[in-house]
């Protein structure tokens, strides 16, 4: 029972969008409506710039209710509708859309192939062409690649130009038409693309205009306004490359465009400003649960799924995390509770400064949390904490610490709270008789429960604890409440993916290189499933909101095990729970179990086949890149998840040493990637990177960043900027000469050929001296570096 239990029921804040919605799927862009008729689970997209997992598999759509929705519109011309407490990502982090305001940046999904498999590029074209267009057919959004461009490429040849700013310095391709919605729903297409575009409307206002009749007389008529959609920078490049113009004259402008752009074209930031918010009615809402990112576009704006926090109508989550393991006596080997009851104060205070001060989207949002004053002061860091101070997270001596912690964490917050009460009063809608009834404050101590009888307390709810995922990461600590999951991760930064060690395992290696690790250190995968649930009862007794804890369990683990852990969650008095099965995602950090205190890298299932099978249709990437022995054309093919499954390296004539050494490389490489294991195929992509990458042969090619050293350096560098590097680095240009990316939309069979310039001299590697400058001239191979030659 809340503490506000007496004046306000807690109704959950689950965030929510409208049935018109369309979200990005494996299999096309798809509306709201038609995915709660079919109820399935879905594959839906996820933004590339959160991870490099391409899909998630997420919980069907459901219905949260009938709730008031609001309208968001960019100055962009992108559009959602949704709840008042959905999440929409910013560069700052997610923001609801009652914190939101006008000129507010927001994300666009930075995604590509969410493509369906019906139709074809004529079929498209067909759509396209057609007079009168007011609007995009259904069929479209779940069409094939095939069928999305053909249908783009007509409707950008009928109304479409290539338009040069003064001095033609600049470039955009733009496309009028008088249906604002066809241009909005062309805007959604795009995406698919990884192409970004703006609208702008009444480029040509509505209005009366003299024009000739059927008799060539000029007479006046009423016009309606003209809207123009407008594609630029490096989207530019990827509009000729998968879409372009079908007639000829304005295909040959944009590619001479391109090609004159020697220094390549600016980086498209998928950035949008909100221009308005506007309340748009009471309405049926949906949403669902996607368990990588806990995000999914729609209608291109990355949002997040399902919220965690129970609040009451128009409540507001006012957050705020303390980093315990900063608050360690080493010399004592004890927790500074000095320093920590200080900080908790200050914590405390703050918070409730905030809701004065917080702009307000809705007044019933300021009015509801101006009567409660809610906050929710939360923790991060204690697994690192107990690691300090020698104690075994979920062991019987963690339980009663966590006890004596969290209860000296709640008795400061809420003795904080009732000296806040004396200095500027209790929030108004205090009852004394009926707070103290409430199902938490019974568990209190009694020191505190008499200060808020005779002085009040400041804030109806004080303690949450979120999952702090983000901002536990970026300062180095364990997130929320959790043990650390793994000893070591890998983390993305301008210089590509590297490994790190958590600082405290690494700290304690440093010191004690030939010693064996403690008991102490433990991880996720080292607890019972039973010891994650005593960690999070215990500390649950201290909350009064909501509670954040996930229960890690092997991959054996039975439906009758699973029903026997809810079941002692909830007889231990847990709000809720989460439960993670080991191996029941196809990407997730690399597992580990303890055997005898040594860390052993899960098996693969052994029902799995040792070696995947091919299937009988893959697609994927071909990239062209020099290197000292001439330009290979890399192929990496992807598997129907989206993750990295084979590579082909084409490089010389056939018949030649190097062409044999690269296919030789290209069948290792694909066998690593198919080879059962508990790996993700990201992180195996990632080893063969760290092995091929600046290996040096007898030449080079290329300066600075683009500079190659061999064959295996050029490999390492196209796997990562498809697998790791979707983007140059902010404020640089995109570069159309250090990526060439040629869709390849089927490969059917292993063997696929690059067209060769037969007027090219190929070099082979030579048998004396080993460079790669052993050619044929005049019916015999000739060394220009050694003078070796297979004549004599």
């Amino acid at each position: 029972m809340s503490n506000s239990w007496y004046y306000s029921q807690l109704i959950g804040t689950n965030p929510c969008i409208s049935k018109n919605m369309r979200i990005y799927t494996r299999n096309g862009i798809e509306k709201v409506e038609n995915l709660i008729i079919n109820n399935n689970k879905i594959n839906v997209s996820l933004d590339n710039r959160l991870t490099k997992t391409p899909y998630s598999r997420c919980s069907p759509l459901f219905k949260t209710g009938e709730k008031l929705l609001f309208k968001i519109t960019t100055k962009e011309g992108y559009e959602l509708e949704a709840t008042a407490n959905h999440l929409i990502k910013t560069p700052d982090g997610f923001r609801t859309i009652n914190e939101l305001k006008t000129d507010n940046k927001i994300w666009i999904g930075k995604i590509k192939n969410n493509f369906g498999k019906i139709g074809t590029y004529e079929i498209g074209v067909n759509y396209g062409s057609l007079k009168n267009r007011i609007k995009v057919n259904e069929s479209i959004f779940q069409g094939s690649e095939k069928m999305q461009s053909g249908f783009l490429s007509a409707l950008f040849s009928a109304d479409g130009q290539v338009s040069f700013s003064k001095r033609e310095k600049g470039c955009s391709v733009r496309l009028t038409s008088i249906s604002l919605d066809l241009l909005k729903n062309v805007q959604l297409l795009l995406l698919n693309f990884s192409i970004f575009s703006r609208i702008y409307e009444n480029r040509k206002p509505a209005g009366i205009k003299l024009m000739p009749d059927s008799n060539r007389n000029l007479k006046n008529y009423s016009v309606k306004p003209v809207h123009e959609l407008m594609i630029s920078k490096e989207s530019l490049y990827l509009f000729s490359e998968h879409i372009n113009f079908i007639c000829e004259n304005k295909k040959t402008k944009l590619n001479d465009y391109i090609s004159d752009m020697k220094r390549g074209l600016y980086q498209e930031k998928f950035i949008a400003r909100i221009k308005s918010i506007e309340k748009k009615g009471i309405e049926n809402v949906y949403d669902l649960i996607e368990p990588i990112t806990h995000t999914f576009i729609a209608n291109g704006f990355v949002i997040h799924n399902c919220g965690e926090q129970p609040l009451p109508g128009y409540g507001v989550c006012n957050l705020g995390a303390i980093n315990l393991s900063k608050f360690v006596d080493e010399e004592n080997n004890d927790v500074d509770w000095e320093k920590l009851e200080i900080v908790i104060q200050y914590a405390v205070r703050f918070l409730d400064d905030i809701i004065d001060i917080t702009p307000y989207f809705l007044e019933e949002n300021k009015t509801m949390q101006l009567e409660d004053r809610r906050v929710g002061l939360n923790t991060m860091g204690i697994a690192e904490m107990m690691l300090k101070l020698k104690i075994k997270y979920g062991s019987p001596e963690s339980i009663a610490f966590i006890d004596k912690l969290y209860k000296f964490l709640a008795s400061t917050v809420y003795k904080t709270s009732v000296a806040l009460a004396i200095e500027k009063g209790s929030f108004p809608k205090f009852d004394a008789e009926k707070f103290l009834n409430s199902g938490f404050m019974k568990t209190m101590p009694n020191d505190v429960c008499d200060l808020i009888e005779k002085f009040g307390i400041r804030n109806v709810a004080l303690l949450t604890q979120a999952p702090n995922g983000t901002i536990g990461t970026m300062v180095g600590t364990s997130t929320g409440i959790e043990p650390f999951y793994n000893w070591s991760y890998f983390r993305k930064s301008r210089l590509g993916m590297h490994e790190e060690k958590i600082a405290v395992y690494q700290k304690w290696i440093d010191e004690n290189p030939d010693k064996p690790i403690p008991d102490y250190f433990v991880t996720a995968m080292n607890l019972t499933p039973q010891e994650h649930v005593m960690v999070q009862a215990a500390i649950q007794r201290w909350i009064d909101s909501s509670i954040s804890k996930t229960c890690n369990t092997p991959n054996d683990y039975s439906i009758e095990d699973t029903r026997k852990l809810y079941e002692l969650l909830y007889e231990l008095g847990c709000k809720g729970g989460t439960i993670y099965r080991d191996g029941s995602r196809d990407e997730q950090i690399l597992t580990v179990k303890n055997e005898k205190k040594t860390n052993i890298v899960n098996a693969a299932d052994d029902n799995a086949p040792a070696i995947k099978p091919r299937p009988y249709r893959l697609s994927g990437e071909t990239v062209s890149k020099k290197t000292p022995t001439g330009t290979a054309f890399i192929t990496m093919n992807n598997d129907e998840t989206g993750h990295p499954f084979e590579v082909f390296i084409e490089i010389g004539k056939a018949g030649t040493d190097i062409k044999a050494m690269a296919e030789a490389l290209g069948r290792l490489i694909s066998l690593l990637l198919r080879l059962s294991s508990r790996v993700p195929g990201n992180e195996r992509v990632q080893y063969i990177i760290n092995q091929l990458q600046n290996i040096g042969g007898a030449r080079s090619v290329g300066f600075g960043k683009n500079k190659v050293m061999s064959l295996p350096d050029a490999i390492a560098q196209v796997l990562s900027e498809v697998y790791f590097i979707s983007a140059p680095e902010n404020g640089k240009k995109f570069s159309q000469k250090t990526l060439q990316l040629e869709n390849v939309e089927e490969f059917n069979s292993p063997k696929k050929t690059i067209e060769e310039d037969k007027s090219k001299m190929y070099a082979d590697l030579c048998p004396s001296c080993g460079q790669a400058t052993f050619m044929r001239t005049e019916g015999c191979k000739l060394c220009s570096s050694c003078g070796y030659s297979e004549c004599g």
